[in-house]
């Protein structure tokens, strides 16, 4: 046994030596590194893909083998840049097709703020439906809601903020504007739908997606209502007082009027 490693060794060595030989000489190259980042590129998309329509598809059975570690995911955080990849290059043509893209062209700051904030606003909405059900008796840590609110946000929202983008662009070519005049028009009334839709579909796949992962504690459905009421009513004065920069789709807007005491509730898209 000892003679066959022995005889080995040397083969194993000259061939590492032609190896660097070659490599040295130019005549072979190094590693494929193209080959390589495709393969794990599309394996990626392949994942965000599978990912996003098993949550959109069954949100209370994903979240409960997500966080019983039986689920094959994308990382919340992994899938939070990929969504931003996917959108990022689709608002800039739609705002280019729409005449948009200087719109925040006074400053950078803001423009980078724009295209980050509504993943925050997603955020923003699961930290505070935790905090209501805390309340009601969950033991779950702040971070699982959290990536429940990114999975919304980066799955159904996202592919719901693209398709209302081709409609928009729709719209825009038929009007040349974007504004709900009046919901008596066709085009007033498709832009409402569909805004309405990928709001209601944002917040039934977080709620389900929550009623799953916090259902040992007893958490029924209307606790989760009453969640659903608090986050609109904190993200519309949220919206209302800081005016954020970006594009969130359906949202309720509660600021302070000017000429009193009194709130001023809209809803804005």
């Amino acid at each position: 046994m000892g003679n066959r490693v022995s005889r080995l060794v040397p083969k194993q060595q000259s061939a590492a030596n032609v190896r660097y030989a070659e490599i040295v000489s130019g005549e072979a190259g190094g590693p494929d590194w193209v080959r390589d980042g495709l393969r794990q590129f599309a394996e990626e998309v392949r994942l965000f893909a599978k990912t996003a329509w098993d949550f959109t598809l069954r949100p209370s059975r994903f979240a409960q083998q997500w966080v019983a570690g039986e689920r094959h995911a994308l990382n919340p955080l992994g899938f939070l840049a990929t969504a931003f990849a996917v959108v990022a290059p689709c608002e800039a043509i739609f705002a280019h097709v729409m005449h948009h893209e200087d719109q925040d062209a006074s400053s950078l700051m803001r423009a980078a703020l724009a295209a980050v904030l509504p993943f925050g606003y997603f955020l923003l909405v699961g930290a505070v439906q935790h905090g209501v059900l805390r309340i009601f008796g969950t033991r779950r840590p702040l971070r699982d809601s959290c990536a429940m609110a990114l999975y919304a946000g980066g799955g159904p929202a996202t592919v719901a903020r693209i398709v209302i983008g081709f409609i928009a662009i729709a719209v825009w070519e038929r009007t040349g504007s974007t504004q709900i005049r009046s919901v008596g028009t066709v085009s007033g009334a498709l832009l409402l739908t569909s805004a309405f839709l990928s709001f209601s579909l944002f917040y039934f796949t977080i709620s389900a997606a929550l009623g799953g992962l916090h259902y040992v504690y007893r958490i029924r459905w209307w606790h989760i209502f009453v969640a659903n009421v608090v986050a609109i009513v904190v993200t519309g004065l949220f919206f209302g007082v800081l005016h954020p920069p970006g594009s969130y789709g359906l949202h309720m807007v509660i600021s302070p009027s000017h000429g009193g005491h009194d709130w001023q509730f809209g809803i804005a898209g």
